[in-house]
């Protein structure tokens, strides 16, 4: 005679993983599932309301100083690719038992989220990965973060970018290349930028951010802020923005996609047209790379919607 293990679990039913899958996507509860689907949708969505009420409580009364907000944002984004392993980790695991289900919420719950003022100031922010070169006499790529914020004034008194000098800063070409970018990466989309407030911080201190090569990905992301959508943090691009709304080739494309790679990112935009500079390289096998030429066609690539409707 065979007994079960003791550490056995009942496998979920067909049911249950779809009640799961409902409650954690909002979508209602099927009448024509079994009572026990039931308590795993109940238990789900339980869960998820005292995490979202957890997390309001937090956010109405915070109150830490810009260094510690730069630290927070930080930390969180070192954590998505672990976390996000992690999660794919306990969807493996959902057949084995209610446990396991308890655990995707935990994990879930820890998963960044887009950093966003609340509705009472309409200020958006993001954190946001460039694609960098080290100025040494062996130049290595690098990925770095900018904190770019987004408001939309009540005035018409024109386009203010604001790049902050600390911690770090912007050289003037990189702020140049940046205004530029988002005039006509904005006059591209449709969209008046005469009411816009963008502020830019380099969280690092000491760190002089150079060239125009982060111009395209911080003029795409604020085009984003302003229509209310976000660049998932896995994705980066390297370019700047031409006046007819192209995609100009930049240097050291194979160094920066070589760290891009490292630093876990899933897609890196580059520019169709190919420095001479540069010469023939491989692409990483981990790593989307998707050549762009226009802005239309790498506004896309990095939100999966259209610049235009």
């Amino acid at each position: 005679m065979s007994h079960a293990p003791k550490n056995s679990r009942r496998l979920l039913s067909h049911d249950e993983v779809k009640a799961a899958e409902a409650a954690f996507q909002g979508q209602p509860f099927n009448d024509d599932w079994s009572e026990s689907a039931r308590l795993v949708y109940d238990g789900m969505l339980s869960a998820i309301c005292k995490r979202n009420e957890q997390r309001r409580e937090v956010q109405a009364t915070l109150d830490v100083d810009e260094a510690d907000y730069v630290s927070t944002l930080l930390l969180r984004e070192e954590m998505a690719e672990e976390v996000s392993a992690a999660v794919e980790r306990v969807k493996r695991l959902l057949n084995q038992g209610f446990a396991a289900l308890v655990g995707l919420v935990l994990l879930w719950s820890l998963m960044p989220q887009p950093v966003e003022a609340g509705p009472s100031d309409g200020r958006r922010e993001q954190l946001i990965p460039i694609l960098g070169v080290t100025m040494t006499q062996a130049p290595t790529g690098i990925v770095a973060n900018l904190i770019v914020s987004f408001e939309e004034r009540l005035d018409s008194s024109g386009l203010m970018v604001h790049f902050k000098t600390t911690p770090g800063r912007f050289s003037r070409m990189a702020q140049t290349a940046v205004e530029q970018a988002i005039y006509r990466t904005a006059r591209a989309a449709g969209l008046s930028t005469d009411s816009w407030t963008v502020s830019l911080s380099v969280p690092y201190a000491g760190m002089t951010v150079y060239g125009e090569s982060l111009s395209a990905m911080v003029a795409l992301v604020v085009v984003a802020l302003a229509k209310g959508e976000m660049i998932p943090p896995d994705r980066v691009m390297t370019g700047a923005v031409s006046s007819e709304g192209r995609i100009v080739p930049v240097g050291a494309v194979p160094i920066k996609v070589m760290a891009a790679n490292a630093a876990h990112m899933h897609r890196v935009l580059v520019p169709d047209e190919v420095d001479t500079a540069d010469a023939d390289w491989a692409t990483p096998f981990l790593v989307q790379v998707s050549p762009v030429g226009s802005i239309f066609q790498a506004y896309e690539a990095l939100t999966d919607r259209p610049l235009r409707p």
